[in-house]
Formats: C-alpha cells, sequence, structure tokens
C-alpha cells in the first residue's frame, strides 16, 4: 500500500552489489550457478497465518482458563450447597451468568461475508483466486457455452459479449464430512418468492405498456427512465426462463405477448407463475437446492457456465436459463482463509441495466460485513462506476469496513524524464537508486566480459562464465526494480488523490479515509505457478499486493473473537466476581449505595456526557438523512426492487 522504503531500496542494491563481489573474488569451478527456475510460491508455508492473537496458541489456553475458572466457581458452590449452604443471588450468578461466560467460543459472533464488488472484468474473480492461491475457483458466469456431444464447449466472456457475473458467488470452509475438492450449492427461490418475482416482473412490464404518450410526457425524465429499466428488465427475465416456447423466443416476442394481454394482468400473472414454478419444478432439489460435488476448477466453470450462463444446442438454438432465479452460488472450499471463517461473496455490480441484478446486489451488501471494491487505476478520481459502488456503501453505513481494491497496478507504464523532473524529491531519489543498480550491474557484466575474452585458464574462464551468467539475472532484476518502483511510485499517487472521496462523496467532514490496497493478479499468479530465473515477475511477491489484503481478510473474524474474550476477561467476568464478594460482604442497603456513588462519580467527572451523547446522535442523524436523500435523488429502490 505504501512505497518502497528507502531501507528497501538499499537492500535490493546491496544484495545485487554482494553477487557481484562475491563473482569477482571468486575463481573455483565449484560455484555452482544457482537453479534456473523457481519453485512455485506456497503462500500459506511462506505466510502462514498473520501473528495475531486468535492464531497464537496462548489463546485457546485463555479459552480454557476462563472455562476453568468458572468451572471451579460453580464446583466449589454446588458443594457448599449440598453441605446446605443456601444464597439464592449466587445460585442464580451459576446458572446463569457464569454459564454464559464458561465458553467464550460461544459467545463469539458470526463472521459476517466479505463482499468483492465491482464491474465486469475488474478483477474480481482473478483477486479471489489469488487470496486463497488458486488458480481456477472462482468463475466467471456470464461465459457463453455451445452444448456438443453433452458437456458444454466454453467460450471466453470477452469473445461472445457475455455481462461477466450476473448471480452472487459465495466462497466459504468446506462442508463437514465433505470428500470432493468442491461442494457447489445452488440455492433458488422458493414458491413464495417466485411468485413474487414473477407477479413483480409482469406488474412493471403492464404499466410501462399501458402508458400513453400523454402520460409519458408527463412523467420526470428520471422517472420514466426507472420505469423503463424496470420494464426492459421483465422482457429479459421471461425470454431467459422461457426462450424454447413460441411466444418468448426473442425479447420482441415477450413484449408482443404482453401486448396482447393487457386486457386481464391477473390472469396473465398466475399463468406466467404456474408456468415458471412448473420449470423449476423439473429439478430435482433439496428445499430449493441442487448440490453437487466437483473435483477440479474446470468442472467448476462448465457447472456454472451450464447452469447460469447462456447456453445454445446443437442446431444453434438459445436455451432457457433459470439463473434468473438463483439466488446465491456457494462453493465451499477446504482453504485456510475459509477455515478461519472468511467467507468471499463476487457480486454482480450496482451499476447493471438488469435491475434485478442489481437489487440481488444490494440485498447481499446489507448483510455484508466487510467490502471491497474493485476497480482499475486509470481514470480512478473521475470514475462514476467506482463512485457509485462507493456512495452504496456509504448510505449502508459502512464506511469503516469499505476498502478499495486498485488492480492491474503492474499495466502502468515507467516515467519519462518528464515525468520524472515532476516528482516529489523522495521518490525520484527512489528510483535514481534503483536505476543506478541497473547501471552498477551492466558495468560489472562487461568488466568480467573483457576478463573472459583475455582469460586463458579454463577453470578461471568457466567461473567468469557462471559469474556473467548470474549477473544477467541480475540485471534483469535490477530492470524489474525499476519498474516495480515506478508501480508503488504511482499507487502512491493514486493513494493521495482518493483517499477522501468518502469524505467527498459523503458530504462529511467525519467520515474517514478511504483505505486502499494495490494488486496485480497477473504477477502473482506467475510466483503462484514457478518461473525462470532469467525471466521472473516484474513485481516480487509483496509487491503484488495479494498478501496485504490476504493479511487484512485474517484479522476480520480476529477482532470479534478478540474484543469478545477480552470484555469477558478484563470486564465481564471482574464485574461478577465483585458482585459475588459484594453479596457475601455487604447488605443490599449498602450494595446499592455503593452503585448510586458509582453513578454519581461517573457523572461528575464527565458532567458533558449527555450533550456528547446528544451532539454525536444529532449528528449521526444528520448523515443518515443525508444518505438517504442522496439514495432517492440518484432513483433509489422503489417497488418491487
Amino acid at each position: 500500500m505504501t512505497l518502497l522504503t528507502r531501507a528497501t531500496a538499499k537492500k535490493r542494491i546491496k544484495t545485487g552489489d554482494e553477487g557481484m563481489i562475491m563473482g569477482r573474488s571468486s575463481s573455483s569451478t565449484n560455484d555452482a550457478v544457482p537453479s534456473s527456475s523457481v519453485a512455485p510460491y506456497d503462500a500459506f508455508a511462506a505466510e502462514g497465518r498473520p501473528k495475531l492473537a486468535i492464531y497464537h496458541p496462548n489463546f485457546a489456553k485463555l479459552e480454557k482458563l476462563v472455562t476453568g475458572v468458572c468451572d471451579d466457581f460453580i464446583d466449589i458452590f454446588t458443594q457448599l450447597q449440598a453441605q446446605g449452604s443456601i444464597n439464592d443471588e449466587i445460585a442464580k450468578i451459576c446458572k446463569v451468568t457464569l454459564i454464559e461466560c464458561r465458553k467464550p467460543n460461544e459467545r463469539y459472533p458470526g463472521v459476517r461475508p466479505v463482499a468483492c464488488l465491482g464491474p465486469a472484468g475488474v478483477g474480481k474473480s482473478s483477486s479471489v483466486n489469488c487470496m486463497i492461491s488458486e488458480q481456477a475457483v472462482a468463475t466467471e458466469v456470464g461465459s457463453e457455452s455451445i452444448v456438443l456431444r453433452g458437456w458444454p464447449l466454453i467460450f471466453q466472456q470477452s469473445d461472445l459479449g457475455g455481462r461477466g457475473t450476473n448471480v452472487v458467488h459465495e466462497y466459504t470452509a468446506p462442508r463437514a464430512r465433505q470428500e470432493a475438492l468442491y461442494q457447489v450449492e445452488f440455492r433458488y427461490a422458493n414458491r413464495k418468492q417466485i411468485k413474487i418475482i414473477v407477479r413483480g416482473h409482469c406488474s412493471a412490464v403492464l404499466i410501462l405498456l399501458g402508458l400513453t404518450h400523454d402520460q409519458r410526457q408527463e412523467l420526470e425524465p428520471d422517472e420514466l427512465a426507472d420505469m423503463q429499466a424496470k420494464h426492459d428488465t421483465g422482457l429479459d427475465f421471461f425470454n431467459t426462463l422461457l426462450c424454447d416456447q413460441e411466444e418468448f423466443e426473442t425479447v420482441a416476442d415477450v413484449k408482443r405477448f404482453f401486448q396482447e394481454n393487457r386486457s386481464d394482468p391477473d390472469e396473465t400473472a398466475v399463468e406466467l407463475v404456474e408456468t415458471v414454478i412448473a420449470r423449476i419444478e423439473k429439478k430435482e432439489m433439496t428445499e430449493d437446492m441442487e448440490s453437487w460435488p466437483i473435483e477440479n476448477g474446470a468442472e467448476l466453470n462448465n457447472l456454472s457456465s451450464r447452469l447460469c450462463g447462456t447456453t445454445f444446442s446443437q442446431d444453434g438454438h438459445r436455451l432457457p436459463s433459470l439463473w434468473p432465479l438463483l439466488i446465491t452460488i456457494t462453493i465451499h472450499h477446504d482453504k485456510d482463509l475459509f477455515v478461519c471463517g472468511i467467507t468471499l461473496a463476487d457480486l454482480p455490480g450496482v451499476t447493471d441495466t438488469n435491475l434485478s441484478i442489481v437489487q440481488a446486489t444490494r440485498s447481499y451488501l446489507k448483510r455484508a460485513g466487510t467490502i471491497l471494491v474493485f476497480s482499475h487505476p486509470a481514470r480512478i478520481v473521475q470514475n462514476p462506476e467506482l463512485d457509485a459502488n462507493l456512495r452504496e456503501c456509504i448510505v449502508l453505513g459502512k464506511m469503516h469496513d469499505t476498502y478499495l481494491i486498485v488492480t492491474s497496478i503492474d499495466q502502468k507504464s515507467m516515467f519519462n524524464e518528464a515525468e520524472k523532473g515532476k516528482l516529489p524529491f523522495e521518490e525520484r531519489k527512489l528510483l535514481q537508486e534503483a536505476e543506478q543498480h541497473i547501471a552498477r550491474a551492466k558495468a560489472q557484466s562487461k568488466m568480467l566480459e573483457k576478463e573472459k575474452e583475455e582469460c586463458q585458464d579454463i577453470t578461471r574462464f568457466k567461473a567468469l562464465d557462471q559469474q556473467i551468467k548470474e549477473l544477467e539475472v541480475q540485471e534483469v532484476l535490477a530492470v524489474n526494480g525499476v519498474k516495480q518502483v515506478c508501480v508503488e511510485i504511482r499507487n502512491h499517487m493514486i493513494l493521495r488523490e482518493v483517499k477522501g472521496k468518502l469524505r467527498d462523496l459523503s458530504g462529511s467532514n467525519n467520515a474517514p479515509d478511504l483505505k486502499v490496497f494495490f494488486v496485480s493478479n497477473t504477477e502473482y499468479q506467475k510466483h503462484l505457478a514457478g518461473y525462470d530465473r532469467k525471466n521472473p515477475p516484474t513485481l516480487d511477491i509483496e509487491a503484488t499486493g495479494i498478501p496485504s489484503v490476504r493479511r487484512m481478510l485474517y484479522t476480520i473474524p480476529a477482532r470479534g473473537r478478540v474484543n469478545t474474550l477480552r470484555r469477558i476477561c478484563l470486564s465481564r467476568l471482574p464485574s461478577i466476581f465483585g458482585s459475588i464478594q459484594g453479596i457475601l460482604t455487604k447488605s443490599r442497603l449498602e450494595r446499592k449505595q455503593d452503585v448510586a456513588k458509582l453513578i454519581n462519580r461517573v457523572l461528575e467527572e464527565d458532567g458533558n456526557l449527555l450533550e456528547r451523547v446528544i451532539a454525536e446522535v444529532t449528528s449521526c442523524f444528520k448523515e443518515c438523512i443525508i444518505g438517504v436523500i442522496s439514495k432517492l435523488y440518484r432513483g433509489g429502490a422503489t417497488g418491487f426492487y
């Protein structure tokens, strides 16, 4: 997220110099050139879990200690009761309050999903793959396919113009006793939901068709555009589900069907509800869900494309799809990040022309805990789609849990001389140091080449040849070092421009800085695959940004657990045992007086407490009203959306 430190840059230069010095001084033929290839990167072996409290062995010991303290007191009190000692107040504490505290892991809050939000093609699916160090788990369900001998041949989305993700995809922990590599669950709308959805789309189509020219002219442009979008979404819904029927083969056919049946909208809606329900009941599902065991990534992508992409028969006719009735696709996979409690969700977006997709995204965002908003670095400051996604996070009150993920950072060009002259002093100096590394590598290589030409000793000749080959690798690394410094400087420039976006979009000075991560999925995938030392990735593993994002994700389940255990150990248990001590040593009147003194002392120490609470509530209320008005102004959710 930040620039290379000067120490990092010097470390690179020092490493290169040491290699060259060793080359000059060596004359032994036993100095073997390092292997020409670098093994694939193992993220868990190299990084492991971050050094956070909940992942430390002492955290589990502390949980057991809390249980032991509670159990010991309960056992002692039980023994005293058996001997005739009776105290109803302490008995209630043992049966209720201590029981609640004795197993901290049962008190931990649930970890809400991490939502990945952004337009098609921005790199959400690729980033999910990188976060779990996989090459083919996250899928693009907008791909189109052609059925060939019973199994689809998948064409890339870019080839056929698919919209990208059109159904919420969840990636989460494996099921108990899961044997397959992936267990994929397709959850569909139930009968009640289908009735609401179908009737809503019928109403949206018929309302617009029923408007006269004069009525259209009286509507505000935004209102008419919203009605048109709902109308188009309804036509697309029925065309996608029922395109194998003559009346719904094309969008124009669907529109003609509704025009011909405008006279009895209720009967039309009932007929379509029955047709759609009959269509989905042909599937063999349990509780509106079908589950598939999958053994590899290729099967996973094929399955997603068949069930929620666009498919064609062998004679070229488009086949109907039930994806508009899909609620979520959940992929259970045994990855440490998921086992720790993280669920990653790839969402379609809030700027899609299909309002059903927009509504599905908004519904999921409401229950998400953390939101990762994805964007390309190009034109990031003036990016209406990015602004729309960030506004959605603001309206939902999730500014503090929103992160901007800037992808494809490796595609930015290096600085030309004019651009270098405009850089701040520290950044310009950092770039010059990296460029000097290249010059030193070239100079050292040239010197050894000259010595090699004049060398008469065969042993020394071979040693020089090995050193020159190693210097060629060092020179490539030095060139990549310059490119990486350029990338990191550009990242820093973007950070300066976007960190105030939440304040700008919300109109609140209390909004936090926008937290930003910069990632390169393509460069990280090169590390995952392994590479030749002569052709290494441009960015080192840390500069790809993926390890930083992964460390942040690990902190999400950690925060709730640490806070809960801290509250039990430092507040709840001391309060409980303090109460027990008071019960045993003081009368009820004395205890009431102690409570009154405590309340008075707090009020005396902070006499403005009430005023501050009122001011904070007023400020929050004002921001909430502004958010609601902003949402309505943008044409927020109305009707069945």
